[in-house]
């Protein structure tokens, strides 16, 4: 499968994400935190800057790819940690974990997590 954890900076999804690799028998799944896809980018564009996320999309792409097309990935659960909002930015990226689990034909599991705002504000 791959199970999608969003939630906002702060809520624990690292943590969380943590802890379902350990319930996994060692080698069946793997982790892929959003900051993996986000330093590229950012280490080559600000986030305000032209092609910053045109160039977040290609990165995505790039692991997506070998996901759909490389049957040796396919005995793992890939677990993935981001952070989206409900504007059309986020929910088109969204979609594209989605369908990157249509095009792998296996289980997409998205999950978001909800922090109650006084804690999320003292952990971050």
């Amino acid at each position: 499968p791959i199970i999608y954890i969003n939630a906002f900076p702060g809520t624990g999804k690292l943590t969380i994400a943590k802890h379902l690799v350990s319930l996994f028998q060692a080698g069946t799944v793997k982790l892929v935190h959003n900051h993996l896809l986000i330093n590229p980018a950012d280490a080559v564009l600000d986030r305000d800057q032209p092609g910053y996320q045109k160039l977040r999309r290609k990165i995505r792409r790039a692991i997506f790819k070998p996901l759909i097309k490389n049957e040796a990935t396919y005995s793992s659960a890939h677990i993935f940690t981001d952070f989206q909002t409900d504007i059309d930015l986020g929910i088109n990226t969204s979609l594209e974990y989605m369908t990157c689990a249509e095009e792998r034909h296996c289980q997409f599991i998205p999950i978001t997590l909800t922090c109650d705002e006084e804690v999320n504000l003292k952990r971050l």
